[in-house]
């Protein structure tokens, strides 16, 4: 509860939505939809932004840390 006013959550169209102001970027999209969103990550994540990915890994990236189907990575 301390930390909520800290949180945006919001819902919307992930493709055409800006990301650019996230410092963390939590998703849970199919596997064959990686790819892309690897694209759109690197251009418009600033450096230092975390993105959690739950069950599937981006392909080609290294994970920053790993646990059971949680996979973080810094970019």
């Amino acid at each position: 509860r301390r930390y909520r006013h800290l949180v945006s959550v919001r819902l919307g169209d992930f493709w055409t939505a800006s990301i650019t102001e996230a410092q963390v970027v939590f998703v849970f999209l199919l596997d064959r939809h990686m790819l892309r969103l690897e694209s759109k990550l690197k251009r418009e994540c600033r450096p230092g932004t975390r993105v959690v990915s739950y069950a599937f890994e981006l392909p080609g990236r290294k994970v920053s840390q790993q646990t059971d189907l949680l996979f973080r990575y810094d970019f």
